[in-house]
């Protein structure tokens, strides 16, 4: 049962997702100098610090809130260096503006200058939406939105060959007891399309790469996206079946 339909003069229409067309493909995309990994001594980020290597990353520096206490942070970082890449673990709150100012001015004077961002950095609680108060919001939007502003601001004037941002379905279409977290990425998804119209790079990864049961990396990278460009995903409309019965 469809539980939102649309009625046009053409029909009945239901939302779908599907995947967007992928272009021919292009030249495989290497990041020219330092990337920066925000929430990158777990998660998502780590599995793109990982990803980073495969990419001849010259330099990468992980920050956390943790940094180099976070957990498993040593032998992420012994791994990223025996495959051949210089690394940084660094305890930063990305959400706090002069911290953020003085690590990037600090990558650029120690060298090679920031050349890409990917914004993994995030929290998420889960409550009811009539629950949600101001300060649940503000915890929820710090790191993921107030981050990624920052870093989009601090930047603006760098010429960088990637802006990555980590958003989820939950910006698209909700999640239960996720309305916070579902805020958080849907303003990561304006952002991607705001820096964009600035002729900025920007690529919005909706729902990033994880791990399966068995602790191998998904098939699916943000590789395809930074060559080509584009969303992952698009939205589209379609006849969902016969109509609401009439009563």
């Amino acid at each position: 049962m469809e539980d939102q339909v649309a009625l046009r003069a053409r029909g009945i229409l239901g939302r779908r997702l599907e995947h967007a067309p992928r272009p021919a493909a292009g030249q495989a995309w290497n990041p020219s100098g330092t990337v920066l990994v925000t929430g990158g001594t777990s998660g998502v980020g780590a599995i793109t610090a990982h990803w980073l290597t495969e990419r001849t990353t010259a330099r990468m520096v992980l920050t956390s809130r943790s940094g180099p206490h976070a957990e498993n942070a040593a032998a992420l970082a012994a791994s990223i260096a025996t495959a051949g890449t210089a690394v940084d673990v660094i305890a930063a709150d990305i959400a706090a503006r002069t911290a953020t100012s003085t690590l990037l001015d600090w990558i650029d004077t120690s060298g090679p200058a920031l050349s890409s961002v990917f914004h993994a950095a995030g929290v998420g609680t889960r409550m009811p939406v009539e629950e949600v108060g101001a300060e649940d919001l503000s915890y929820v939007l710090a790191a993921k939105a107030g981050g990624a502003t920052l870093l989009d601001e601090l930047t603006a004037d760098r010429p960088l060959d990637a802006f990555v941002l980590y958003s989820s379905g939950s910006g698209t279409w909700g999640s239960g007891g996720l309305s916070a977290y579902g805020a958080a990425n849907a303003y990561l998804d304006a952002l991607c399309d705001q820096r964009r119209s600035r002729g900025l790079a920007a690529l919005d990864c909706l729902g990033p790469v994880g791990r399966r049961r068995d602790g191998r990396r998904k098939r699916r990278r943000p590789a395809a996206g930074l060559r080509h460009g584009r969303h992952r995903h698009r939205t589209r409309h379609t006849r969902p079946g016969p109509g609401p019965r009439r009563r």
